[in-house]
């Protein structure tokens, strides 16, 4: 039996494709060839699309024969695919249709042409139902950089300790106020650097290379003084000492304006994100059935 799993990925992409097309154009007689016809088997059209994903799958003939270097050429794999369909319209006629083995593969197929539509369309609405609109306008760049100029022209020199966890950066603080000092603890976890290597040290820092989670905080800290524990997303959180500030006053707007785009439209794309995910699920009724089934083990290969 000719083995479906090697034309899943092609067939459903293929499947997919045709769907779309159709439901584009107006009912047409399902006995009239269709636009991109190539061949008609008792009124069953065959595409170029299907003589090409036949090419690419490269698969050799049911009754045995196997493929030689001529079937690559289409016109031979058209062929190929005449006889498939003539077999195919044959079995029907026969019943073998309701063959397990088959309706599993067609099964099979279903499930990823459904999944191909979900995972496209959903991109989709991120990109450009959600994520294209949150591009911020000049005038709110312009203001931004009015209101933050003073943060955008301060340089400041940081050293870091991040853990990952409350728990952990909980104990590096508890044993910083205890007295250990600061490099040590950020050293603690990086027992084999050589001698010399600081990696917890950044050095002086732009403000768009300020993580936005410090913004609020590290400005404002005199040299010297450490800041307070600072939460950043994915359970990431730091302690953070600002060695020097110094001001640049030759920045202006149009040396960041790129930077500040970019920062305003992480932050729009975040919000209109978490804004769009909260409607979807305030329009949607989802049900749970029951825990979804694991795939069986593959039989272990000899």
């Amino acid at each position: 039996m000719l083995s479906l799993r090697p034309l899943l990925p092609l067939l459903a992409l293929a499947a997919v494709a045709c769907n779309q097309a159709s439901s584009a154009e107006p009912p047409r007689d399902p006995k009239a060839p269709s636009a991109d016809a190539v061949a008609v088997v008792n009124g069953v059209s065959i595409s170029d699309r299907d003589v090409r994903l036949r090419a690419r799958a490269g698969e050799g003939h049911k009754d045995g024969r196997k493929a030689d270097p001529a079937a690559r050429h289409l016109d031979a794999v058209l062929d190929t695919v005449i006889s498939e369909e003539m077999a195919a319209q044959r079995a029907t006629e026969l019943g073998l249709d309701a063959d397990p083995r088959y309706h599993e593969g067609l099964a099979q197929l279903e499930a990823q042409v459904i999944a191909y539509r979900r995972k496209a369309l959903s991109e989709l609405f991120w990109e450009r139902h959600v994520e294209r609109r949150a591009a911020p306008g000049d005038a709110e760049v312009r203001a931004y950089f009015d209101k933050h100029q003073k943060q955008i022209r301060t340089q400041i020199h940081v050293k870091q300790i991040l853990r990952k966890g409350r728990a952990a950066i909980d104990e590096a603080k508890r044993q910083i106020d205890g007295g250990t000092p600061f490099e040590e603890v950020a050293r603690s976890q990086l027992p084999n650097l050589p001698p010399g290597v600081t990696p917890w040290d950044l050095g002086y820092l732009s403000w768009y290379k300020v993580p936005e989670a410090w913004r609020p905080v590290v400005y404002d800290l005199a040299p010297g003084t450490m800041s307070p524990v600072i939460a950043g997303p994915n359970e990431r959180f730091w302690l953070v000492i600002v060695v020097d500030q110094k001001e640049d006053a030759t920045i202006d707007f149009e040396a960041v304006r790129a930077p500040i785009v970019t920062d305003l439209t992480r932050q729009r794309v975040d919000a209109a994100r978490d804004a769009a995910a909260a409607e979807l699920k305030a329009r949607a009724k989802v049900t749970r059935l029951r825990a979804p089934t694991p795939e069986p083990p593959h039989p272990a290969e000899d």
